[in-house]
């Protein structure tokens, strides 16, 4: 029996049904983000399919690339609750691009790709970038005025 690689596209994407569905939804939304206001070209499960939600017009928005990655499959009661979750992320990566902070986003991206070349879940990455960062934090700090024998 052959698995489908938790990295691997769901074949439905692929298929006549899920085209017409996109298209119907993009014509619908008239090509606009319906989080963000953005040029769409996107279809996005509001309830994501593997959280039980459909493929119903009722359940399907336009939505830009960030918006749709920026989710990563969480479950939403509403377009609206996700709409202002989403905009709650967008400005939370503004202020990170102001204090010259990386991107949250690209950091899930990173954690990704790590997790694609090395085979493993990407809980595990995350987990052990936690640790990592939990590690570091413990250290013992130099007291203050103690410059470890600098000049």
């Amino acid at each position: 029996m052959q698995t489908q690689n938790t990295f691997d596209p769901d074949p439905y994407y692929d298929s006549q049904e899920w085209r017409r569905l996109r298209a119907a939804v993009l014509t619908r939304d008239h090509r606009r983000c319906r989080y963000c206001g953005a040029e769409g070209n996107q279809a996005d499960h509001v309830i994501p399919r593997k959280k039980g939600g459909g493929d119903s017009l009722g359940n399907l928005v336009c939505c830009c690339s960030w918006c749709n990655g920026a989710a990563l499959n969480k479950r939403f009661p509403s377009v609206e609750a996700k709409r202002d979750w989403l905009r709650q992320q967008r400005k939370i990566q503004e202020a990170d691009q102001r204090a010259g902070r990386p991107d949250r986003f690209e950091r899930r991206l990173a954690a990704l790709e790590e997790a694609r070349e090395r085979g493993v879940p990407v809980y595990k990455i995350h987990k052990e970038r936690n640790w990592e960062r939990k590690r570091r934090r413990q250290q013992p700090r130099p007291a203050a005025g103690d410059n470890n024998g600098r000049k």
